[in-house]
């Protein structure tokens, strides 16, 4: 019987490189995540990146919050997202 997989929005930002790190942040620590961006398509929105939004696994979700709280305490990250969620 398949288990049932239920992730959680964390973190949102929209530097792509600040995406890449987490994604390879969460890795080092086997903290699966899914990278969704969320954005309209229009002549205004074309100016804004689009929003990427960070998920883990529900039982993740305290220690990926710690791991992304540190990056962004040492500077390996920018301050520039927020947390959800």
């Amino acid at each position: 019987m398949a288990t049932r997989i239920n992730f959680k929005d964390i973190y949102s930002i929209e530097n792509d490189l600040d995406v890449n790190i987490i994604a390879l942040l969460l890795e080092e620590y086997d903290i699966s995540c899914s990278i969704r961006n969320f954005g309209l398509c229009s002549a205004k929105s074309m100016k804004k990146a689009p929003v990427k939004r960070v998920a883990v696994e529900a039982v993740d979700v305290n220690n990926a919050r710690g791991i992304l709280q540190d990056a962004i305490r040492k500077g390996m990250i920018s301050p520039n997202g927020k947390f959800v969620g």
